[in-house]
């Protein structure tokens, strides 16, 4: 399985896997590790790279986790109701 990680931003990143680029829009490297385990399990369960990556671009997450509240000032506010 190979993967790179081309670019890591605060809110995202942009990741190729097979050689399939995606960005995925959440923060944090653990969610980048997070995405690269579910796509390689996946795979062992005959998911497609295409539809794993195109699943995984379109989820934004769930509502209280990671949210950002507030922007401004040099400052980010996030709800993370764990």
């Amino acid at each position: 399985m190979f993967f790179s990680i081309l670019k890591k931003e605060k809110d995202f990143s942009t990741i190729e896997y097979k050689k399939i680029r995606f960005t995925l829009n959440l923060p944090g490297g653990h969610n980048v590790l997070n995405c690269i385990a579910a796509l390689c399990i996946s795979e062992l369960y005959g998911i497609t790279p295409e539809e794993g990556t195109k699943a995984l671009f379109s989820f934004a997450g769930i509502e209280r986790r990671l949210e950002k509240v507030f922007s401004g000032s040099n400052i980010d506010i996030y709800d993370d109701c764990a």
